[in-house]
């Protein structure tokens, strides 16, 4: 069954409307005719692929082999988030600074002597192939970055500026990601990582590993599926690239805010993108975010990077984000700030509540796990906070909805549990009725399916009338299959959702089914064989 599923995702994934990136060959990105190409493709797409680059793939597979393996043995070492359609995160990052890759925590580097080792000369990799988009960047466009520094000489004007992007970006940091993505067996949202744009000035991808499982083999492959842009028609693509040994820069929103230019300009406002991570799948990712300098000055802030950074940290930067009425959190702040007074901390940021505003009489804000609905360290990724009630007489947290518990079996009826979804999005089930429902549903799946089988034996059957007619046999038989596959995958669906009843009801249903309709058959084929 698990191959059937994966082949229709390839099929899908074949349909989807793809956008090939503009390649320049990194063996001739310096070349006067290649400019043009590069510029355009910055200022009309505002995304390119540099190919060419030799052992890049060789050296990607080497650490991300080494990467899962690592992540397999020493899952407690990697930063852990769980996005908004169900899919699992692990994450191990570091920093890339005047060309120098930092490792990674000791603990890591002990644990994974293979990743650490592979990561680095992969890291330096792109570095080199990151050096020369900038120099090649520096030739196509005219910029300066204005930075904080106090001049001896009032008269020169470019005294307090980065005259170039290479000298801009010489001492910036460089934020290096390793992610490991587990897609669900189901899907709760569109996209694991919705619509945006970064950030950084830009970022450097080389094609994501995907690992599929097809039965009993493994297969691996190095391609964009999942990462869609949307262009400014509005219209959805896929991207492709031509070459496997390649990187894809992608151009942030941070772009227009600290670089200025003189004459053509990028495509501003960076590119949005989202990421879909192909259902049963493993997607294995690096990125670079390249970041201004700290002493840069934005085009539309007066203050330095550096302090822009630190505001953005304690949420003074960020606009209001919306919480249901009547209640509202008006700032969020990234990265690993302490909040101040009025401040709630979850999921490493601070959120603030308005003065004039609060959760309601009947709720609180609370930090809670997106998987299992419970309270979670404000530390802990994959958290997030919610105006939630405190009423103990609830059947489960009606402001929490999951597909499946994450920490093993539950059992109803605890208002801080999250409330379990029966397979489609509108059965919710916060309640002991829907409950019930969904109990005695679920055992009338389990029967039906047992009557299923007794169907098809029955048609089999070679003194069967139905067996006639051809034409009669195969389509009843069609019909009578195809249903009892999709039984098969709701009650799997069901028995996933790691909640004790309707476990139990799974199994009662089929046990009966069972009993009821395909014992008395089984005791005959028994007494044949004997």
């Amino acid at each position: 069954m698990a191959t059937k599923v994966v082949c229709l995702l390839i099929v899908r994934g074949a349909l989807a409307s793809v956008l090939l990136v503009p390649s320049v060959d990194i063996s001739r990105i310096f070349a006067a005719e290649t400019q043009t190409s590069f510029r355009n493709a910055l200022i009309q797409q505002g995304m390119l692929e540099i190919s060419g680059v030799r052992g890049l793939e060789a050296l990607q597979l080497e650490a991300m082999s080494a990467l899962m393996s690592c992540e397999l043995r020493n899952p407690e070492l990697f930063t852990l988030a769980i996005l908004e359609d169900g899919t699992r995160r692990n994450t191990v990052a570091s920093q890339t600074i005047r060309g120098v890759s930092e490792p990674f925590e000791e603990k890591l580097n002990q644990a994974c002597p293979k990743f650490s080792i592979a990561s680095q000369k992969f890291r330096r990799l792109i570095t080199l192939v990151g050096d020369a988009f900038i120099t090649a960047f520096d030739s196509a466009f005219s910029v300066h970055v204005d930075r904080d520094k106090i001049c001896d000489d009032d008269d020169d004007p470019t005294c307090a500026q980065y005259s170039s992007f290479t000298e801009a970006l010489s001492t910036a940091r460089q934020l290096d990601h390793f992610h490991v993505y587990s897609a669900p067996f189901a899907r709760e949202r569109d996209y694991s990582i919705e619509f945006h744009s970064d950030d950084g000035l830009f970022i450097a991808i080389p094609p994501p590993v995907i690992i599929s499982s097809q039965g009993l083999s493994t297969s691996a492959s190095r391609d964009f599926r999942g990462f869609e842009v949307k262009l400014d028609s509005g219209e959805i693509r896929e991207i492709k690239t031509r070459s496997k040994n390649s990187v894809v820069f992608v151009l942030g929103a941070g772009m227009d805010r600290w670089i200025q230019f003189t004459g053509k300009h990028p495509r501003p406002g960076g590119v949005l993108h989202a990421v879909k991570v192909p259902l049963g799948v493993t997607r294995m990712w690096f990125g670079r975010m390249f970041l201004p300098p700290d002493d840069a000055f934005g085009v539309d802030v007066d203050i330095p990077f550096r302090e822009y950074r630190k505001r953005v940290e304690q949420g003074d930067l960020h606009p209001t984000v919306a919480c249901g009425a009547p209640q509202q959190l008006v700032h969020n702040a990234r990265l690993d700030s302490k909040c101040g007074e009025g401040g709630y901390r979850c999921w490493r940021k601070c959120y603030y509540m308005d003065v004039n505003v609060t959760c309601g009489e009947d709720s609180q804000l609370e930090c809670v796990s997106q998987s299992s609905g419970k309270s979670c360290d404000p530390e802990q990724h994959g958290c997030k906070p919610i105006c939630s009630g405190v009423s103990t007489g609830s059947f489960c947290n009606k402001d929490i909805s999951v597909t499946m518990y994450m920490e093993g079996f539950v059992s109803p009826g605890d208002s801080k549990e999250a409330c379990i979804i029966f397979l489609f999005g509108g059965w919710t089930l916060d309640s002991k009725w829907k409950f019930s429902l969904a109990c005695l549903g679920t055992v009338a799946l389990g029967m039906v399916l047992e009557v299923l089988i007794l169907f098809r034996r029955r048609i089999r059957d070679p003194q069967n009338k139905w067996r006639r007619s051809r034409f009669l046999f195969v389509s009843l038989e069609m019909l009578s299959y195809g249903t009892q596959v999709l039984l098969g995958y709701l009650l799997m669906l069901v028995a996933m959702t790691y909640s004790s009843p309707l476990f139990g009801c799974v199994i009662a249903g089929l046990v009966i089914g069972h009993i009821a309709f395909n014992l008395e058959g089984l005791c005959q084929q028994l007494s044949t064989l004997s």
